[in-house]
């Protein structure tokens, strides 16, 4: 392609927590916007931990110049013939995949996200089995499959999200049983447990029961999104007695494929799977484990398990601040409707 000028081109860049793995990649002005899917299928939430997979398709027909890395210690992992995911082995952060003819870009380690960048859609809704962020989206382009055609099964049609709705009211009125294990696992299996609710820490009234939930919100601070490579969040807490091994053990961190990363050094310690990738436990307040929404064994949202709830407590820090609040104002809507019965 010809060479644009500098005031024709934009350049994206990034870096993960540690910032181990620093990269840029510049493109013409006129490729905007690019293509930015929110992935909901099972692999990219077993293999990350993210039920929010957020990344950008840079196609290499539009790179002015091969992408700039600087990199020390990526891991790479393969899920596909396709699809071979690069993401940091110090602080499990995912960077980047490489794709047939495209980079795709972790969103969670640019450095900023500017409007009119990106055009954002959900794909493989479908696999979420629950409709996963879509509940939350309704005004974005949601596909069961891939948008590129790749596996597609065409839009997301309304009698489905209905469908889907419907389901989570019954799931309400239902409420809980007050035993049962909510299993977890990364994408390589190196990394298994199960969570008990012997112990429940929220108390939570849906359609006049009382059931225990675990509280779950996504979090758009600047460490998480480092840490992970994706721009929100999801987490949920337990108490540390409430999870254990798949074999039934006490809960340690030294245990499987589990590698720790201090991003607060001293305070705050973060686990992924040193083999696939995925983000896993974050530990700060003794006795209470955060775990990421994306490894469990359910539908993508959980919410048998889960109370999803809107929290702004670091608002201001999101990468991109209207996508933070469409969400939160979904996940409100969201919940509204489905106690109106």
């Amino acid at each position: 392609m010809a060479s644009p000028s500098a005031t024709d081109i934009v350049t994206l860049t990034a870096h993960c927590h540690c910032k181990s793995n620093v990269f840029s990649i510049t493109v013409p002005e006129s490729a905007l916007p690019l293509c930015s899917p929110i992935c909901q299928c099972a692999t990219c939430r077993h293999v990350t931990g993210s039920s929010l997979h957020t990344t950008v398709i840079v196609p290499l027909s539009q790179c002015i110049a091969l992408p700039v890395i600087s990199a020390t210690n990526l891991v790479q992992y393969k899920t596909s013939d396709n699809l071979t995911r690069q993401f940091c082995g110090t602080c499990g952060a995912d960077v980047y995949y490489l794709a047939p003819n495209a980079w795709v870009l972790c969103t969670g380690v640019l450095d900023s996200i500017a409007p009119g960048q990106l055009s954002r859609s959900l794909i493989y809704v479908e696999d979420s089995g629950d409709g996963g962020a879509a509940a939350y989206l309704p005004t974005y382009k949601s596909y069961c499959g891939s948008s590129s055609g790749r596996d597609a099964h065409g839009p997301v049609t309304d009698i489905a999200m209905l469908g889907y709705k419907s389901q989570a009211k019954m799931k309400a009125k239902a409420g809980v049983p007050s035993r049962g294990k909510l299993q977890c696992r990364c994408h390589c299996g190196g990394v298994e447990f199960y969570i008990s609710r012997k112990k429940p820490i929220d108390d939570v009234s849906e359609t006049g029961l009382t059931v225990h939930k675990r509280r779950c919100t996504y979090c758009p601070c600047e460490t998480c999104r480092r840490c992970s490579g994706f721009e929100l969040t999801g987490w949920f807490g337990v108490p540390q007695d409430d999870i254990f091994w798949h074999d039934g053990s006490a809960i340690q961190f030294d245990k499987g494929t589990l590698k720790t990363y201090e991003s607060t050094p001293g305070v705050v310690c973060r686990e992924f799977c040193g083999v696939c990738g995925a983000k896993v436990f974050y530990r700060r307040e003794a006795g209470v484990i955060d775990v990421m929404a994306g490894l469990v064994e359910t539908d993508s949202r959980a919410e048998e398990w889960l109370k999803w709830e809107a929290d702004d407590d670091f608002a201001q820090a999101a990468l991109d601040l209207p996508f933070f609040r469409e969400i939160s104002d979904g996940i409100i809507k969201w919940n509204l409707d489905i106690q109106s019965g």
